[in-house]
């Protein structure tokens, strides 16, 4: 067995990081010990590469009565308005078709990934797909919070409302965009998306996914 402990004496010794240890350790564990969110939520689940170790496994949860809660937290999106403009224009933009900026050096990604990744196939098209659900949401906040004025408060669209955006049911390409984005991270993101960008965009596409097969069971809710 290897507790924390274990794992952060072993770091310091070897100047190594004892998170990342942990994580490529999953693979040849036999007894795993974590929180719920790591088995319950998709996104953290597939990060820390316990997902393919739950086939065939036993899973034994704890003080089961907390998992709702878990879960609506793992099917929930929350984004400051600041983050979602940033992400659409400094993190998506560049890479879009109709962006007229000179694209940050990530010259061999599209080769390395889909030799990686053989599900993803048109970035740009991927960019242009994820740009444009940004966009709609920025002009949502935007057209809400005018419409609240100075006033506290806030307006809610019922899950249904949002089928009006074409993206809410293209499923096809929420799954290439969660191709895409899912593996990138601290170790490999070649497209230099910021930290709190890829976060907002994998939580959302994540989130996007359900309410593209359950959309009568989701609220967005605009708060001033």
């Amino acid at each position: 067995p290897c507790d924390i402990e274990d794992l952060v004496d072993a770091g310091t010794a070897l100047e190594a990081c004892p998170y990342y240890a942990a994580r490529d350790l999953v693979v040849c564990a036999e007894l795993i010990v974590c929180s719920y969110a790591y088995v319950l939520d998709p996104m953290i689940r597939h990060e820390t590469k316990i997902e393919g170790q739950l086939k065939d496994a036993v899973v034994v949860l704890d003080e089961a009565h907390n998992i709702d809660q878990v879960c609506r937290d793992a099917a929930t999106f929350e984004a400051e308005y600041k983050l979602l403009l940033k992400t659409q224009r400094e993190d998506l933009g560049p890479f879009t078709s109709a962006s007229h900026h000179e694209p940050r050096p990530a010259p061999t990604y599209d080769t390395v990934h889909a030799t990686a990744r053989p599900g993803v196939q048109n970035t740009t098209a991927i960019f242009d797909f994820m740009h444009q659900i940004f966009v709609d949401l920025v002009a949502l906040v935007e057209a809400d919070v005018q419409e609240l004025g100075a006033a506290e408060g806030h307006r809610s669209h019922e899950g249904a409302s949002l089928q009006r955006y074409a993206w809410v049911r293209d499923r096809a390409m929420l799954q290439q965009s969660q191709r895409l984005f899912f593996p990138l991270g601290v170790t490999f993101n070649p497209y230099n998306i910021s930290v709190p960008g890829l976060a907002v965009i994998k939580s959302l596409v994540r989130v996007l996914l359900w309410l593209s097969e359950h959309p009568l069971d989701y609220v967005a809710l605009v708060t001033r």
